[in-house]
């Protein structure tokens, strides 16, 4: 009797062990950007860190997302050392230099479009075309960002860019929480980025 019973389920684990050995040679051989690890998905994602005065932000490190797949594939988003798209800029900011910040959501940041090329940048662009080569404008934009969190990253450091010029441009990342029940203080909750299991294992 026990051997009627053993058999079958050596039968079931075999077979389940050769439908995952299969499935990850193919995976890995077989499927393009089929071998995905935690260190690829980090550096094909965007990384967030937690802040008082907004829910996220860019953590303050160069670095330059590829998407590999999707409708976005191809695209690349540079996020510069002070933890905002596009090149880098200095501070203090040198002198003669007209500087404009745009704060926003995912539609500032213009997540469809590859590097250089977002809406901000391409306004600097025409702005210096015509005429104005002293013209810097800053993409602060960060997918789900509120119009109270871009102040809030304006008052605790946007400022210290010495912006001229401060555009706030925000829509549906406000508008949904406008029949809220609760008030904003109560609705928003720090987002944590701390653990995410395809990133971060939590065991052996």
């Amino acid at each position: 009797m026990r051997r009627k019973t053993l058999f079958p389920l050596i039968t079931a684990l075999l077979s389940v062990a050769v439908f995952v050995a299969v499935g990850e040679v193919s995976m890995r051989f077989f499927v393009a950007d089929g071998y995905i690890t935690p260190e690829v998905l980090r550096k094909q994602s965007v990384q967030y860190e937690p802040s008082i005065f907004s829910r996220y932000v860019f953590p303050p490190e160069a670095r330059t997302i590829i998407h590999p797949w999707g409708n976005k594939k191809g695209i690349e988003w540079e996020i510069n050392e002070k933890g905002y798209r596009g090149p880098n800029f200095d501070v203090p900011k040198p002198a003669g230099v007209i500087r404009i910040i745009v704060y926003g959501g995912s539609t500032v940041f213009d997540i469809r479009s590859t590097r250089g090329d977002d809406w901000p940048h391409q306004i600097q662009s025409k702005i210096r075309e015509a005429g104005f080569s002293t013209v810097e404008v800053i993409n602060a934009g960060i997918m789900g960002n509120t119009a109270l969190e871009s102040v809030g990253r304006f008052f605790t450091e946007g400022y210290m860019f010495e912006p001229d010029y401060v555009l706030l441009y925000h829509a549906w990342n406000d508008i949904k929480y406008f029949d809220s029940k609760q008030s904003v203080l109560r609705t928003f909750k720090p987002s944590s980025y701390a653990f995410d299991p395809r990133i971060q294992y939590r065991n052996s």
